[in-house]
């Protein structure tokens, strides 16, 4: 064949690209043969694109004649990476030759090769209209929106009014399913920092170096409650943690309590069935103090341990900033040379454990549902950053062999003593979220995202936790593309074969969605050891365990660590477990079901059930519950670690919430010093009265108080000072309302400092200087000294909470 330029005639637009590549040549080559690599610019035609592509997709399929991958798949070695090739030049793997055009819409017409622009940071999809017209969702300007538009100003609307339409469509439809569990929450971001290198310990990606930060999205929640229950419910809290790591998402699913209810996933429905409001009437909301969920508790004994942290202070956390997270479940640690071992992850608060009380946990409901949310959201803004610390329980499986209890049963922690907390980095939250339903509303969590370095134990809780999420996320987000939501997408690229679905927002390049292939190069490619690997199974197959339904027997003892949590417990917190089990079965209105329950604490501890029984009046001792198994119960030393006074915060009083109570005679002088004094160590102090307007000081200025005791109740506060208030001391004395405030504060166990005339308050409240135990209360100082009373106070409220104080019924 001659080497000039073909006639272009030849190529019109009915001819195929067969038919045209027999008949193109390229100068001094000869006809064109598929598989031959080509380039376009040196075939003269119209069609020399289209007929490249053709050839050159033939010569990228040439080079993978047979699948080499397929013998790595056979025996027990490990994957091979996938082969792959590059393509000659970029149309091969093209959709369309056309994706060059450019225009506002599809871009710049740069192909976007080997990259996934939906993911990455959130800047690709933050909007803002300052200074930008209203439109519609198309992207209309709409010039009335105040008015539809309507036959005559008294005219009936009519149907063509599109902006009306989609605005009340978009509406009614603004609500999506909530979170069957943990479904009242409150999120942020921040970045998880690693104190050193762990690459011998596990392989995961932010515990690569000492320094290196991982961004993280943390979501904290209650359990039991709807979306619009308040936050000071008695319950277990989630704690559930996103980093988003360059390996992928790696989700930490948790609580702040390191057991659960039940050891069984296929128990969990039953158990929130139980929990939940009672289905003939819809009540209680966000409580377990009702018959059903006794019922279920009773009957299931290995329960014990859990209702046992359920009913002590860590069931209501003074604040998300101030209580500890678990991982609950037994996880794997693996490193690049697949040496695997054991961990139970824990998150340490840098502030420490502290709690409400529970009738102040009562009051404040009322007085703020949003508690907590307004608590962590506050400190963020006011650049007081929560952080935690995380810790990990390393321990491999001989160790775990000999502890006594079985560390899949997601009943049972391991005592700290046991096996100690090692902490490996902080994590530290410092951006609220700019849209709460944008980010924490649709944020999906899921036990199953895991990355290189971690895997999952047998724990059969977790393992039907790995399930379950997922298929919530398809049902509450619409679909099985909520990973593309941008507060879900992984800061890592994402590449795979899937396509479609509801709500798709990737726009696929090319038309290979398989694997393997050639006509793509074989890409995306498996990553073979590069990529996650579960712990290898054992080589000799007959020795592999049976799938079966059961536990194993060591499974059935269920009391030895609940008798270490309470007897961990100092005789406040056990009191308080005390009270909390007869409030709760109180509210049972099944007699057998409370004396179950005893029978059950029967089997923990005598005074325990004792003292439920006499509150629930009970006139005889129902006998022990009997054991599932005669299985051997270990002998726990007493772990401090159990105690919440084991981990009382830095010794400061960063973030506490101190009422400073003014009237009309206040010192003004010292009121300044107290704020300049508390804000320099870190406290929010604030400006209380007992009326609205300015408070004249002694020294003839004026204070603006932010509110009145009776709005901002003493419940909302750490601590309370009421200073030398002078002349306005007997009016605040004879204020009933002023009084209950500082009355509120003692009975909760709170420091007090009251100075010079302001003791007349203190007087009127009859608030004892002395403890039941006979010694000085430390958390209420009454003196006219007030450096030397500001610090008392100080110490006290970085202390805690005297909880000495507390008698059954209340002194004051």
């Amino acid at each position: 064949m001659s080497s000039k330029k073909p006639n272009p005639d030849q190529f019109d637009a009915s001819a195929g690209l067969a038919s045209a590549l027999s008949t193109a040549g390229a100068p001094g080559n000869g006809p064109l043969a598929a598989g031959q690599p080509v380039d376009a610019a040196a075939l003269g035609c119209p069609h020399a694109a289209a007929v490249a592509k053709f050839a050159n997709t033939g010569a990228l399929s040439g080079e993978r004649p047979a699948n080499a991958d397929k013998p790595s798949e056979h025996g027990d070695g490990v994957a091979a990476q996938g082969e792959h090739y590059a393509p000659p030049s970029v149309d091969v793997t093209a959709s369309t030759l056309s994706e060059t055009n450019s225009s506002p819409k599809v871009g710049n017409g740069e192909p976007p090769v080997g990259v996934n622009r939906c993911s990455g940071n959130l800047d690709r999809v933050r909007a803002d209209a300052t200074g930008r017209m209203l439109t519609t969702n198309q992207g209309v300007p709409i010039s009335d929106n105040q008015n539809s538009l309507k036959f005559g100003l008294r005219g009936a609307t009519v149907m063509e009014d599109f902006i009306l339409r989609e605005k009340l469509t978009h509406f009614d439809h603004e609500r999506i399913p909530e979170r069957i569990v943990h479904a009242r929450g409150s999120g942020a971001h921040g970045y998880f920092e690693s104190y050193g290198d762990y690459s011998d310990l596990t392989a995961a990606a932010p515990l690569q170096e000492k320094g290196k930060r991982t961004p993280v999205f943390t979501r904290f929640s209650t359990v039991g409650g709807e979306r619009g229950s308040t936050d000071t419910a008695r319950d277990p809290r989630g704690f559930a943690v996103k980093f988003y790591t360059d390996q992928g998402n790696w989700d930490l699913v948790g609580n702040n309590m390191p057991v659960f209810f039940i050891q069984d996933a296929i128990k969990f429905p039953d158990l929130v069935h139980a929990v939940k409001p009672e289905p003939h009437h819809g009540m209680p909301q966000a409580a377990s103090a009702h018959d059903t969920f006794w019922d279920f508790v009773s009957l299931m004994p290995e329960s014990a341990h859990m209702v046992l942290w359920q009913m002590s202070d860590r069931a209501i956390p003074r604040s998300y900033r101030m209580m500890e997270g678990f991982g609950v479940h037994t996880f794997y640690l693996i490193n690049a040379k697949n040496e695997a071992r054991m961990v139970k992850f824990h998150w340490k608060p840098v502030l420490g454990n502290h709690a409400l009380a529970w009738h102040e946990a009562v009051m404040i409901s009322g007085a703020d549902s949003d508690f907590h949310r307004r608590d962590l959201y506050e400190a963020i803004e006011a650049g007081a950053y929560p952080e935690w610390e995380l810790g990990l329980q390393v321990f491999t499986e001989e160790q775990a062999a000999s502890f006594g209890f079985d560390v899949l049963d997601s009943t049972k922690l391991i005592p700290e003593e046991l096996v100690p907390v090692q902490k490996v980095g902080k994590m530290v939250l410092n951006r609220n979220p700019d849209n709460f339903f944008a980010e924490t509303e649709q944020v999906a969590f899921c036990t199953a995202h895991v990355i290189p370095g971690i895997d999952f134990s047998n724990d059969p809780l977790l393992q039907g936790r790995n399930h379950s999420y997922v298929d919530t996320q398809l049902s509450r987000l619409g679909g099985p593309n909520f990973h593309e939501i941008p507060i879900n997408t992984p800061v890592a690229p994402v590449f795979n074969n899937q396509r479609d679905g509801l709500h798709r927002q990737t726009i696929n390049r090319g038309r290979v969605a398989y694997e393997p292939n050639s006509l793509a190069g074989g890409c995306p490619f498996q990553g073979g050891a590069m990529g996650f690997m579960s712990l290898m199974q054992r080589n000799d197959i007959a020795d592999m365990p049976q799938k079966v339904r059961g536990k194993p027997e060591l499974f059935a003892e269920h009391y030895a660590q609940a008798k270490l949590f309470w007897k961990s417990q100092n005789p406040n917190e056990q009191q308080h477990i005390i009270d909390a089990f007869v409030f709760e079965l109180r509210r049972v209105q099944t007699g057998a079901v409370r004396e179950r329950v005893v029978s059950m604490l029967l089997n923990i501890d005598d005074r325990l059930a004792q003292a439920v029984a006499m509150g629930l009046g009970l006139e005889q001792m129902p006998p022990a519950m009997p054991k599932v198994m005669d299985v051997a119960e270990p002998d726990y030393p007493v772990s401090p670690a159990l105690s919440m006074g084991a981990l009382r915060g830095d010794g400061s009083i960063k973030t506490r919430k101190i009422a400073i109570l003014v009237a009309n005679g206040v010192d003004g002088d010292q009121v300044k010093m107290l704020v300049d004094n508390l804000t320099a160590q870190g406290a929010v102090a604030r400006l209380i009265s007992n009326q609205m307007g300015a408070i004249k000081t002694a020294q003839g200025g004026s204070l603006h108080p932010e509110s009145t005791v009776d709005n901002l109740p003493s419940v909302l506060f750490d601590a309370t000072i009421v200073p030398c208030l002078g002349e306005g001391a007997p009016g605040m004395a004879a204020d009933a309302d002023s009084v209950d405030f500082v009355k509120l504060t003692y009975r909760f166990c709170k420091p007090i400092l009251a100075l010079g005339k302001s003791k007349a308050l203190i007087d009127e409240a009859k608030l004892p200087a002395k403890l039941p135990n006979g010694s000085d209360d430390p958390g209420l100082v009454v003196t006219d000294d007030a450096t030397a009373g500001l610090n008392a106070f100080v110490t006290q409220l970085a202390t805690g909470r005297v909880w000495d104080r507390e008698t059954k019924p209340p002194r004051v």
